[in-house]
């Protein structure tokens, strides 16, 4: 019982509070149940036109990043080896065993399955920056993710011009 409780109380910390998804700590303890040999694949997702969104229509903006976290739990459900956590802001972390072409391929599709449901309500879509395959044991986990980041920044110009 008591085993359960402390169980119970470790995964609530792993939950955002705002979107009720995996949040940091969850990805985390993830990473350290992962081989130092064993490759991975990371993707960064991130609300394309959010900032803009959520400065004009502030009341929305955190049913809009509820929706998201619903969109993106939802569609990767379906897959045993691939892990999605809130990272930060509008961005949420891919984590996959599978090979960085797989998980290209299922964030190709899923751009598509939430772009769907994201215009029906406010033209916004899902960017994504899917990085290469690596080995825990040679890469620090969080230089991965800013490694990403950079690249979606650099996607999100490229869109201003």
């Amino acid at each position: 019982m008591e085993r359960n409780r402390t169980y119970m109380k470790k995964r609530l910390s792993e939950i955002d509070d705002l979107t009720g998804c995996n949040n940091r700590r969850y990805v985390h303890r993830i990473l350290r149940s992962f081989s130092d040999n064993e490759p991975i694949s990371v993707a960064l997702l991130d609300i394309n036109g959010f900032k803009n969104f959520n400065s004009q229509y502030y009341s929305f903006g955190d049913s809009i990043l509820r929706g998201a976290a619903e969109m993106v739990n939802n569609y990767f459900a379906q897959f045993t080896d691939i892990y999605t956590a809130r990272y930060g802001g509008d961005e949420f972390v891919v984590i996959s065993k599978t090979t960085k072409k797989r998980l290209d391929f299922i964030l190709k599709q899923f751009t598509v399955y939430a772009e769907n449901c994201f215009t029906m309500a406010t033209h916004l879509k899902f960017d994504y920056v899917c990085g290469g395959e690596y080995l825990l044991k040679e890469w620090y986990f969080e230089s991965i993710i800013d490694r990403l980041y950079s690249e979606i920044i650099q996607i999100k110009k490229g869109k201003a011009k």
